[in-house]
């Protein structure tokens, strides 16, 4: 039960580092001049995001392994 109230926690931090992530894009994107350092954390979120999905999905496909004692 622990692992998918854990796995539940992670989708959410992915879904919300994604909307941030789109966030961030459109706002660079409004300002036209903004600065580079605005871009890159939004790519940095975005990259970060990826990480944390693989780490769901590797989660995921443990999930279906037994432990042999």
């Amino acid at each position: 039960m622990a692992e998918s109230a854990a796995l539940s926690n992670l989708s959410a931090v992915v879904c919300c580092g994604v909307k941030l992530s789109i966030s961030l894009y459109e706002f660079e994107a409004s300002l036209g001049s903004a600065s580079r350092a605005l871009k890159n954390l939004g790519s940095d979120i975005a990259h970060f995001c990826s990480v944390l999905k693989q780490v769901q999905s590797f989660l995921h496909k443990a999930k279906s392994f037994k432990v042999l004692p």
